[in-house]
């Protein structure tokens, strides 16, 4: 009964593993897998790669702004009061708005506000401190 179990499997297997569909699907499905995850990574890292500019409205009276260095983001000082430079900032279509308010604790940055024009990025938004919050337009 053994025997007769083996043939038949051996059979099937046979005409299934000799047909056209199941050679060109055994090359195709990793080729293609492989491709969906190419474009899965290319998109998940295609962010832009031009140079941000940030403006920094800084109330502090810590000259934060003067220190912060332009390395991914380009920094300028944005002048005015804050409603001032959120209208500048939509003007100017730079990329964010930073605002550094009066009082404030380098320890504990409560009430530090990045304003930005969509969404953010997840590597823009490494950059960020703890503590900051975010204002969208």
């Amino acid at each position: 009964m053994a025997s007769k179990f083996l043939l038949v499997a051996q059979r099937e297997y046979l005409t299934r593993v000799r047909k056209k569909a199941f050679i060109i699907l055994t090359l195709a499905v990793p080729l293609l897998l492989a491709g969906f995850g190419f474009v899965v990574v290319k998109m998940a890292s295609s962010d832009n790669d031009s140079t941000d500019v940030v403006e920094v409205r800084d109330d502090s009276g810590l000259g934060i702004a003067s220190r912060l260095v332009s390395t991914p983001q380009r920094f300028e000082t944005a002048a005015g009061s804050l409603a001032e430079a959120k209208k500048g900032f939509q003007k100017a279509k730079h990329d964010g708005l930073l605002y550094l308010p009066a009082g404030l604790d380098v320890e504990k940055p409560a009430g530090v506000q990045f304003y930005g024009k969509g969404n953010i990025s997840l590597k823009k938004q490494a950059g960020r401190g703890n503590g900051a919050e975010q204002g969208l337009f």
